[in-house]
């Protein structure tokens, strides 16, 4: 379970990390023509001062943003609602396994209380991640809009 946390965990900061925009260099690769991949003396592929077949000495990449979306209030709305949807799905596995343990306990009380105290504990942690979502939820639309 630990894997998996850390896994999503670091596919999240992954996600919020990347940036849209990288620059290699500060300037494009032009000759002093102005002319892009024609290096001096008019020869098409060579870079300025460089040898045939090499590479442009610096160059720009736009990454592309797959999300859509370019504020980050709708990302971080976004993550705490997926991580909201994964926590609820795991309290809906707990409620089942509990139920399985209460039903198929033929009569062993060790199993019926395991079954039990695992539907009481799944109940409680939706309790408690619902309500922080709540919380959460309110901060984020009324006390930091309002702070804009």
């Amino acid at each position: 379970m630990n894997k998996i946390l850390i896994t999503f965990g670091l596919i999240v900061l992954t996600i919020l990390i990347i940036p849209t925009h990288i620059t290699l260099a500060d300037s494009p690769p032009t000759d002093p023509g102005g002319t892009p991949g024609v290096g001096p003396g008019g020869t098409p592929g060579v870079p300025p001062g460089g040898t045939p077949g090499s590479a442009p000495s610096s160059s720009t990449y736009e990454l592309p943003n797959f999300l859509g979306i370019t504020d980050p209030n709708i990302l971080i709305n976004r993550i705490i609602k997926a991580v909201v949807g994964v926590t609820g799905s795991a309290a809906l596995v707990i409620f089942i396994y509990g139920g399985f343990l209460w039903l198929t306990s033929m009569g062993d009380a060790s199993k019926v209380k395991e079954g039990t105290n695992a539907m009481k504990w799944a109940a409680i942690g939706l309790a408690v991640i619902f309500s922080s979502y709540i919380l959460i939820n309110f901060i984020l639309t009324n006390i930091l809009a309002s702070g804009q």
